[in-house]
């Protein structure tokens, strides 16, 4: 058919036909594509999502959480936030932490040994994820514990003015490792992790953790003072 014959009144019918075959085929791919959720991470410095709160043995922590978001228009099912990767920030470079242990992050509210994903997050809605708490070790100096922590050199690597009444930012993950590899000692980190769903594409996100060691009393001082905590 000639350029001009595509435009005639048969030619258009020709691509009309094919277009409509084309839609009708792929019809449902195409409005799951439309309409996948979009996953997306938001930390705010402020209560719920940063909160001082006390055990159930009135030992207080101090908790870090992301608002995870769903922005399509279906539901995100089986979601899941991957701690993929851990950077330490030493002089100006950042150095690749190898006792890391990628690992999912725990959601908010859930009993760890059912936290292996979150079943649903519905259009338009978040839900809380424990991104970590800042606390000291729960063990004695000198315990068999502590012997096998100093050993495994996971916590106290390049870091030799750490004692007892140190405290660490630890990251929330289902299992703590017996090198203790998801408790920070007092430093700047790096820490990727990846959102992801089984109807969604997965999403990498980065967070700068500053842990400076010390405690306070007061959230306030925490926020103005303390560790910070950020997505880059």
């Amino acid at each position: 058919m000639s350029k001009s014959g595509w435009f005639s009144p048969p030619g258009v019918s020709a691509i009309a036909a094919v277009i409509f075959a084309f839609i009708a085929f792929f019809k449902d791919t195409l409005l799951k594509w439309c309409n996948r959720p979009k996953l997306r991470a938001e930390l705010i410095r402020q209560s719920p999502d940063t909160s001082l709160i006390y055990d159930s043995e009135g030992y207080p922590l101090l908790y870090f959480r992301l608002k995870v978001w769903n922005d399509g228009r279906t539901a995100a099912d089986k979601v899941e936030v991957f701690a993929k990767k851990l950077q330490k920030k030493e002089g100006e470079e950042l150095q690749d932490l190898t006792d890391f242990l990628p690992m999912n992050l725990t959601w908010s509210h859930l009993p760890k040994n059912k936290n292996i994903y979150l079943p649903t997050i519905p259009p338009q809605t978040f839900k809380h994820c424990d991104l970590g708490h800042i606390e000291g070790l729960s063990f004695d100096v000198g315990s068999p514990l502590w012997k096998i922590v100093v050993r495994t050199n996971a916590l106290f690597k390049n870091n030799p003015d750490l004692n007892a009444s140190s405290k660490y930012f630890v990251l929330s993950k289902p299992i703590t490792a017996n090198n203790y590899e998801n408790y920070l000692p007092k430093g700047e980190y790096l820490l990727t992790l990846v959102l992801s769903a089984a109807n969604s594409k997965p999403r990498e996100i980065k967070i700068r953790i500053i842990h400076n060691g010390m405690w306070f009393e007061e959230l306030e001082k925490f926020l103005t003072e303390g560790s910070f905590v950020e997505i880059i």
